[in-house]
């Protein structure tokens, strides 16, 4: 499906399926133009669990705006889904104590080269990317989704720049299911000033890797909160606290120009 050029204002969530692409030339907008609370989201039917949803899309060059709108809302959700693609994306004025993309209870997910921007964020929970599970339905900003507690497992975040937020991290969950399997590397964190961290996961998730990444000028790069991480080959730049808290192991990381071996 191609969405050429302009911008298309929605009042209702658009939902994609199974083995689609949904391809955004440039300058192709998705705006939010009513109080709802997604602009994009998987299909859901209240049978599918684990890893039986929406499967094999790709995504490719949207700008997801929330404009004005001043009542919560995630921009993009997923859940119960696999082998999905996020590439080249741009996920703006998200607003409130919601999310600008969130992962929930998915399998083999890829964000790759995209956008995010938390300057509407009220709330510390409200992640600018939250990855989730299918635990209880208020982590859904959805219905008709199986509560079934699906965990999140083997998500790749790379190549992506997040910046404009002095209260949320960049990257991040707020219940203890027991996610794993995810990478971070080669993204820019810029100027995020959340207590919590740029990048903040909380305990039960393990198989962290975060690698090759630049967290600039940052009050706390990464907030540990208690889950398994590997950092390594970070630099941390004009960061008040690179690591708060323990790391399960972290070398070869660049702080405010010392390097820690």
């Amino acid at each position: 499906i191609i969405f050429p050029k302009g911008t298309y204002k929605v009042n209702n969530a658009l939902l994609f399926y199974s083995n689609q692409t949904l391809w955004f030339e440039i300058g192709a907008v998705i705006l939010q133009g009513a109080s709802i609370d997604n602009l994009l989201r998987t299909y859901s039917e209240s049978t599918w669990g684990e890893y039986d949803g929406v499967h094999d899309c790709l995504i490719y060059g949207a700008t997801f705006d929330g404009g004005t709108y001043t009542t919560n809302n995630t921009l993009v959700g997923i859940s119960h889904a696999k082998n999905i693609i996020f590439e080249r994306c741009v996920f703006k004025n998200a607003y409130g104590n919601w999310h600008n993309l969130e992962i929930n209870s998915s399998y083999n997910v890829k964000v790759i080269n995209c956008e995010f921007e938390g300057s509407r964020k009220t709330g510390q929970n409200g992640e600018m990317l939250q990855i989730d599970g299918a635990g209880s339905s208020s982590y859904y900003p959805w219905s008709n989704v199986k509560i079934d507690n699906t965990v999140s497992e083997y998500i790749d975040i790379h190549g992506c720049i997040f910046h404009d937020s002095t209260v949320v991290p960049a990257i991040g969950n707020h219940s203890n299911m027991a996610h794993k399997f995810v990478r971070v590397h080669d993204c820019i964190f810029d100027g995020l000033t959340s207590s919590r961290g740029a990048l903040n996961f909380v305990s039960n998730m393990s198989d962290i890797d975060i690698y090759d990444n630049t967290f600039n000028g940052c009050d706390i790069g990464i907030g540990s909160s208690g889950a398994t991480y590997y950092v390594h080959d970070n630099r941390f730049v004009n960061v008040t606290t690179a690591i708060s808290g323990t790391a399960s192991i972290s070398h070869n990381n660049m702080i405010n120009g010392s390097f820690v071996a």
